[in-house]
């Protein structure tokens, strides 16, 4: 789906978990099977001559991927007597790029590869339509020009990717295309995975590129559109969002149940320990010996909380002592 925020004003709606929507939103998972499937799709059509360059370009693509996998994640494959087991291999963006380098992919083969998914995915639209029965848009189509080539009684023989693949196809462009323009932001993880089966041992391999920064997905929305709004009822601070999403946000409305960080005064005190002990013995008077300043203190603090972490043997003490204080709310 396109959604077209141009000069457009965008508003997020719960949006106090933004930074990770927009971290996601440039992450990759994947696995080697999955990649193998796309592969099989792409060398089915290009064998056919169907798109043959854009289909057998992003097959070659996806090898370079599949033997990056394997040649790391060989190591992971160790005898396990567990039942499901997971070997990792982590690293950073850097070293991944020369990982990618020695498989022969480049930023220039990420530019051709954009190329040939888009020229992939205009036959998937073309062939759509034609479903529809609009002949008129579809006519003699140049990307069907290979029917006149191809032997008949393949009507039911697939004539483009599946939307499974395109789907995997567009995230994997997404990311790589954000990956080679700031490889430091990104970090790379292997998972060999090891699932026992009623018919035998089952072996994967999971790919995950992960982007650690926020403001590389947002920014790009931010200088298109026009204005963005982001709303929610548990909004921290919005300074921090500022800082994490790479913008500035001119304008802040902030309900008077956000708390600053400079509202915050943390209290401990040894007085105040032997009070609680006290209460908590179950003994039936209150001490009278708390610090005058940290009793004026909670009278004058609008909102104040006190938390307690009684000792195992103490958890059944009653806390009616200390409820009967003076300054319990």
């Amino acid at each position: 789906m396109s959604i077209e925020v141009e000069s457009a004003l965008v508003i997020f709606d719960e949006a106090h978990n933004i930074e990770d929507v927009c971290r996601e939103a440039l992450s990759l998972h994947t696995t080697r099977e999955t990649l193998k499937h796309i592969v099989l799709e792409c060398e089915a059509l290009g064998k056919r001559g169907i798109l043959r360059e854009s289909h057998l370009g992003m097959r070659k693509m996806m090898m370079g991927v599949i033997s990056l996998m394997e040649g790391m994640g060989r190591p992971l494959e160790t005898p396990s007597h567990n039942r499901e087991s997971v070997s990792k291999y982590a690293t950073t963006g850097m070293h991944l790029l020369k990982l990618l380098s020695v498989e022969q992919i480049q930023e220039a083969v990420i530019r051709s590869f954009s190329m040939y998914l888009t020229e992939a995915k205009e036959l998937v639209r073309v062939l759509q339509n034609e479903k529809k029965g609009d002949v008129v848009s579809v006519g003699d189509h140049p990307l069907l020009s290979y029917r006149k080539v191809l032997p008949g009684g393949q009507s039911h023989v697939p004539e483009c990717l599946s939307m499974r693949a395109i789907v995997s196809l567009e995230k994997i462009e997404l990311v790589l295309r954000s990956f080679f323009s700031h490889p430091n932001d990104f970090y790379m993880e292997l998972s060999h995975v090891e699932k026992r089966r009623r018919n035998g041992i089952v072996h994967d391999c999971n790919m995950d590129v992960g982007c650690l920064n926020p403001a590389l997905a947002f920014q790009d929305l931010s200088d298109q559109s026009h204005s963005i709004m982001l709303a929610s009822g548990t909004l921290s601070p919005m300074n921090t969002f500022g800082s994490e999403l790479g913008c500035v946000f001119p304008k802040k409305l902030e309900a008077r149940h956000v708390i600053q960080k400079d509202q915050v005064c943390f209290l401990f005190s040894f007085p105040f320990f032997l009070v609680v002990n006290v209460c908590l013995s179950g003994k039936q008077k209150m001490p009278t010996f708390p610090a005058p300043f940290f009793v004026s203190l909670l009278f004058e603090t609008s909102r104040w909380s006190v938390c307690v972490y009684p000792k195992e043997s103490r958890g059944a003490a009653s806390p009616v002592p200390f409820e009967r204080g003076e300054i319990w709310p």
